[in-house]
């Protein structure tokens, strides 16, 4: 239909979730609330590329507001076009080890504290609201945990992927 919009996802255009969205941002979520809470997301992707820099780990956290994408390379994931300084073009790293360690570091986190990081295919983190900061703490005690452990390979995969 020309005057409808094209959304991708299960539910998405089912009538019922969209009024029960609809309800949510008319009589439950405040624009305040959707500022802290996009703050906090954007407090935690700060955080994880402060332990990811302070480990030297080729991670990286990647979002905007409370949607983040943690990316297991050394190379920049957004850059500028040569020839242009308003577009952007994605540097993402195809290789196998960096999927890896997708999945290393999701069954790690679901192994040893408990925690879902996305997806074992893809650690995309879509933050909910009833987060605590003890849930916040917990996960980056985690990740610091697992940057330890994984210490040598993670150099490895630096390695392996800085000139791709």
């Amino acid at each position: 239909h020309p005057q409808s919009i094209n959304s991708g996802g299960t539910f998405n255009q089912n009538a019922i979730c969209l009024a029960a969205v609809k309800a949510v941002c008319e009589e439950l979520w405040t624009a305040q609330q959707c500022v802290s809470h996009n703050a906090k997301g954007d407090w935690f992707r700060t955080r994880i590329n402060q332990l990811a820099q302070q480990y030297s780990v080729p991670c990286q956290a990647c979002g905007t507001g409370s949607l983040i994408t943690l990316i297991w390379q050394p190379k920049p994931v957004v850059g500028q076009c040569q020839d242009s300084d308003e577009q952007h073009q994605l540097g993402l790293v195809v290789e196998r080890a960096v999927y890896q360690c997708t999945e290393l570091f999701w069954f790690y986190m679901l192994l040893r504290h408990n925690i879902l990081a996305g997806s074992p295919k893809l650690n995309y983190l879509t933050l909910p609201t009833v987060l605590t900061d003890d849930d916040y703490q917990q996960f980056l005690n985690g990740m610091e945990q697992f940057f330890t452990e994984y210490r040598d390979t993670l150099t490895l995969l630096a390695k392996e992927t800085v000139g791709c």
